[in-house]
């Protein structure tokens, strides 16, 4: 990630993990492309998988 430090800052370590495991099973994101996001577009990223899986659920619930 282009900017990381900015990242680790405001991430913990097992919060990271989970949510590069988000974005690889979700949109099947590669760690390189992960790599080179800004944390802006990681974070992003994450808000859009979040929502896609919230709107998932509501759907599947009725």
């Amino acid at each position: 990630m282009s900017d990381f430090c900015s990242l680790t800052k405001v991430v913990n370590a097992d919060d990271w993990m989970s949510f590069n495991a988000l974005l690889a099973k979700w949109f099947h994101t590669q760690p390189s492309e992960i790599d080179d996001m800004t944390v802006i577009d990681f974070i992003g990223w994450v808000d859009e998988a979040n929502k896609q899986i919230e709107a998932q659920n509501k759907a599947s619930e009725g």
